[in-house]
């Protein structure tokens, strides 16, 4: 089956169209909330709108901050009351590095750095290094489409690898980019129309391949998948589980690895999940939360504290959807997630609150299947945030053999 378009590429992309010379065609856009809040938001932007909405999605945030800053833009960025709650501090250090000076001010005097924000530019710096701090692809995607739309070459380094589409999306429409070890060094050069067309998403292959991937010879084949490695972390994780795991035909597009990919149910074993692979799979750990559900024995997710800054508490949301199911799920030391699968089989209806959390409702959805078992989520349209039909994908890969 095909998957929704990447959301991540997709906001990147629709962004950069601001900075293009020429028009920049996306094809295969999905139709989840997020995206469209950022065909909005970049559709207001170029019109001079002096406040851009952002709807739920931090990602649009962050990288927005940062693109309307180096346009030199005086701009109000705001966004729904979930997203007004999730910090931005982390943004505004690096940011200030950038343009020698903070450049993101609160609308209330003296408030935290939350939503709404106001972006009061100041001139570039050339030639700046700057430090992450953390692991945040949005906070150095932020940084390069804040220098790209500034013109001025800059590095960002980071601790540790984050997610790569904004370097590669740069680097295929024509700017320079240099990549070593955990660090990007841009030159701003002229950005080239063209097209870009989006794989489909591996979060989305995540959580439905959770319907059949504890159930020994099912498979769930997905084509033209992105397989970029600091996205696919999680299939290490299956695999390690005991599921199969096959990607074929794999091609690079803009720069990204692009392929069919197949997971094969098997009987589950528990795992462990080291701090070091978070980064590469920190948007499923719900669905592997999901399958550590279906499997023999705990499974343990270290050095998770992100999650709890996710649309809602995720950390402490995913420890609920296992005692939802009948299993066990404790928090340990604010960043350790340990899973204990039900010992039996729960009966159903199951009532799960999802806190509004698009990624802890898919992933129910698909473990209800999993098990054989009804569910009931308190807010079901929040699904709509990333994959609106989730329920239709779910049936024909729950269908497939």
């Amino acid at each position: 089956m095909r998957l929704p378009g990447d959301k991540s590429i997709a906001q990147r992309a629709l962004l950069l169209r601001l900075l293009t010379e020429g028009a920049l065609a996306i094809r295969g856009l999905p139709h989840g909330d997020d995206v469209q809040a950022a065909q909005a938001a970049v559709r207001d932007l170029s019109r001079g709108a002096g406040r851009v909405w952002c709807g739920e999605s931090a990602t649009l945030a962050r990288l927005l901050l940062g693109l309307a800053a180096g346009l030199g833009r005086v701009v109000v960025v705001d966004g729904a009351p979930s997203l007004r709650a999730r910090p931005m501090d982390r943004l505004a250090r690096p940011l200030a590095e950038l343009f020698g000076g903070p450049v993101l001010v609160p609308e209330a005097r003296g408030g935290p750095l939350l939503l709404p924000l106001r972006v009061a530019p100041r001139a570039a710096r050339a030639n700046r290094v700057i430090d992450t701090r953390l692991p945040s692809a949005q906070v150095k995607s932020a940084l390069l489409l804040a220098a790209q739309a500034a013109r001025v070459p800059v590095a960002v380094r980071e601790p540790s690898s984050t997610r790569d589409h904004t370097e590669l999306l740069l680097a295929s429409l024509g700017a320079g980019v240099v990549v070593t070890d955990r660090r990007v060094a841009l030159s701003p050069h002229t950005l080239r129309g063209g097209s870009v067309t989006l794989p489909g998403d591996p979060s989305s292959a995540a959580l439905l391949a959770v319907a059949v991937v504890a159930r020994p010879g099912r498979h769930a084949p997905f084509e033209d998948v992105l397989l970029n490695p600091r996205r696919t972390g999680f299939l290490d994780v299956l695999a390690r589980m005991g599921a199969g795991v096959a990607q074929r035909s794999v091609r690079a597009r803009r720069g990204e690895p692009v392929g069919e990919l197949t997971i094969t149910g098997a009987r589950l074993s528990g795992v462990d999940v080291a701090p070091s692979e978070v980064p590469a799979l920190i948007d499923e750990v719900p669905a592997l939360v999901a399958a550590a559900l279906c499997a023999r024995g705990p499974s343990r997710f270290a050095g998770v504290a992100e999650l709890a800054h996710k649309e809602s508490d995720r950390l402490r949301g995913l420890a609920a959807l296992a005692r939802s199911f009948g299993g066990r799920g404790a928090v340990q030391g604010g960043d350790r997630l340990v899973v204990h699968p039900p010992a039996r089989r729960p009966r159903g209806p199951v009532h799960v609150e999802t806190g509004g959390d698009h990624r802890l409702a898919m992933a129910a959805l698909a473990l209800g299947r999993a098990l054989d078992v009804a569910v009931r989520l308190d807010q079901p349209a929040c699904v709509a945030k990333s994959f609106p039909g989730f329920g239709e994908a779910l049936d024909e890969v729950d269908g497939a053999r």
